[in-house]
């Protein structure tokens, strides 16, 4: 193989790399920002399994997940005393 062609291969090779370099962004999974709205109440959520709770300032939200997460409902607000 002459010097020219090892050459040419060689530098194919780092296109190719450089190419793979950065388009591989671009097919990782991101992380997503939600956008900050100022002074909202704090929401906080918890569950197991099919159900959940959201507590959003002094309410509560039941939540239930039924037939493999094909139709969600959602009971609530009720008020907590403080």
């Amino acid at each position: 193989m002459s010097s020219k062609r090892l050459t040419n291969l060689l530098m194919g090779i780092v296109a190719i790399l450089l190419l793979a370099n950065l388009l591989r962004p671009a097919f990782e999974p991101t992380t997503a920002f939600a956008e900050n709205h100022g002074n909202e109440e704090a929401v906080s959520m918890t569950g197991t399994g099919s159900t959940a709770w959201v507590l959003k300032g002094n309410k509560v939200y039941y939540i239930k997940f039924e037939q493999q997460y094909e139709s969600i409902r959602i009971y609530g607000p009720e008020e907590l005393e403080r």
